[in-house]
């Protein structure tokens, strides 16, 4: 069996300029999980 060489994340996505220095909000990018559970989120999730 051939072991597959996976390249980390880190060094595959770029993080933005924005996220990095603090200036985005992280619950930006988190869905609200009770929402998602009642059918109330929004068609993304």
């Amino acid at each position: 069996m051939t072991k597959l060489a996976w390249t980390p994340w880190h060094k595959v996505v770029k993080i933005r300029s924005d996220l990095k220095s603090g200036e985005l909000s992280l619950n930006i990018f988190a869905a609200d999980l009770y929402d998602v559970a009642m059918g109330k989120a929004k068609p993304v999730y």
